[in-house]
């Protein structure tokens, strides 16, 4: 304004840097952070780091960005970037009072196996146990998992040995728990010199077993008896005395007169004892009296 002379003008300028907008997205486009970077500048993201939930036994974990942050001319969108990984489970495989047998783990979808011995179940009295599996499927693990074994549980059975009077075997039966034991083999015998043993039944009752069980015989035990004869001399013509049912092994008595042999011209008789022992008895006897002579 106001020229009062020939006058040169310049142009004058402004000079302002560029700045950009810098979006962080999420995978699924949600916004995590913003910030304004000046031309050439680098990115920089303060925001809290990025998740993705597990989907289908797959496990994300952040990794970065889908491009760099240096040097950033114009406005830029990052989406984050995840790796990912299959979940892995752990399984646990515990006998039936819940004591450890084996661990493992098992990638999502795949099968647990077992590699622990055999589990096993104690008898009772009553039940015998056989392992037949476990308590769930071991196909496609897609969580944490428990295996508890499982058993069949079947009737106890127990060993019934029946004797003979000689400690022989008779007859043996299986029989289930609290069952009874039928003996059906033949009458047991005992045989024993000067004896004579008449069966009367077993040792213990046959009825509710629960155990593995020895029979042994009883028998009623009678001595036999014998009939000793006491003659007057070895023609055993005449008899002196009949000593009737003398216990085996017992002695005999004679109940009757002295024994006596008439003297000869030239010898005395006297009664010295029986031609032999009459002190333990175990068959019929016939004994005769014996003399010694004096001149």
């Amino acid at each position: 304004t106001s020229i009062t002379k020939d006058t040169t003008f310049h142009a004058l300028y402004d000079k302002k840097v560029y700045e950009y907008k810098c979006t962080f997205n999420n995978y699924d486009n949600t916004l995590l952070y913003e910030s304004i970077v000046t031309y050439g500048g680098n990115a920089t993201y303060k925001g809290e780091t990025p998740t993705k939930a597990t989907e289908d036994g797959e496990i994300y974990t952040f990794s970065g960005w889908d491009k760099s942050l240096l040097n950033i001319k114009e406005d830029t969108v990052f989406t984050a970037v995840f790796s990912k990984k299959k979940a892995e489970y752990t399984i646990t495989f515990v006998n039936y009072d819940d004591t450890v047998l084996f661990t493992t783990s098992v990638k999502h979808g795949s099968d647990a196996v077992y590699l622990g011995e055999t589990p096993t179940k104690p008898k009772t009295i009553e039940f015998t146990y056989t392992f037949k599996g476990w308590d769930k499927p071991l196909e496609a693990i897609v969580s944490d998992t428990k295996f508890v074994a499982q058993y069949t549980e079947t009737i106890s059975t127990y060993n019934c040995v029946f004797y003979n009077g000689d400690n022989s075997i008779l007859k043996s039966y299986v029989v289930e728990y609290n069952k009874d034991v039928t003996y059906d083999g033949v009458t047991p015998t005992k045989t024993l010199e000067g004896h004579t043993y008449t069966f009367t039944g077993w040792d213990k009752p046959l009825t509710a077993i629960k155990d593995n069980t020895n029979f042994y015989p009883v028998f009623n035990d009678i001595l036999k008896t014998y009939t000793v004869n006491f003659y007057t001399d070895d023609t055993k013509t005449t008899l002196l005395y009949t000593a009737l049912d003398v216990p085996y092994g017992t002695s005999a008595t004679y109940a009757s007169d002295t024994p006596t042999k008439a003297s000869t011209e030239y010898f005395s008789y006297t009664f010295s004892g029986w031609s032999e022992s009459i002190t333990s008895i175990t068959k019929n006897t016939d004994v005769y009296a014996k003399f010694t002579s004096t001149r």
